[in-house]
């Protein structure tokens, strides 16, 4: 008898752990995060992203020639988590077609000092589509 408790305890955990994920096998916690990135009203190719939430794992970007980008929670699942997020930026060491999506190498500073993100923070809604137009502003 207790070992088919502990088999329905195990069984309700699991599907528990397993209800954020639809049918899509989108987490319904996440929210889709696309954009483009631009200087002066141009595309800016070859720029990492990061997304930096207040809770939770942060989700990276890499934009492409158009200066287009998808978020990554994962390296195999798009989306950010829901919430606010601080937004930084380094002109990526790989190319936009790189799919490791590692996080850039620091080194102590911003790649740019007198270029800024705008806007700074951005909100993700979860379970949506988030698209945002980000510029690089010189300050």
């Amino acid at each position: 008898m207790k070992l088919n408790q502990s088999i329905v305890s195990v069984a309700m955990i699991a599907a528990l752990a397993s209800s954020s994920v639809g049918c899509s096998g989108r987490d319904s916690t996440l929210g889709q995060v696309t954009g483009i990135l631009k200087l002066d009203g141009e595309p800016v190719p070859n720029v990492s992203i990061e997304f930096f939430p207040i809770q939770g794992r942060p989700s990276l970007a890499r934009t492409n020639a158009e200066g287009k980008f998808v978020a990554y929670y994962l390296p195999n699942q798009t989306g950010a988590v829901a919430g606010t997020h601080r937004l930084e930026y380094e002109f990526a060491q790989a190319g936009p077609d790189d799919v490791k999506f590692e996080r850039p190498k620091r080194r102590g500073r911003k790649p740019t000092s007198e270029l800024v993100m705008s806007p700074s923070e951005i909100e993700v809604v979860a379970g949506e589509d988030n698209v945002f137009d980000i510029n690089l502003i010189e300050q």
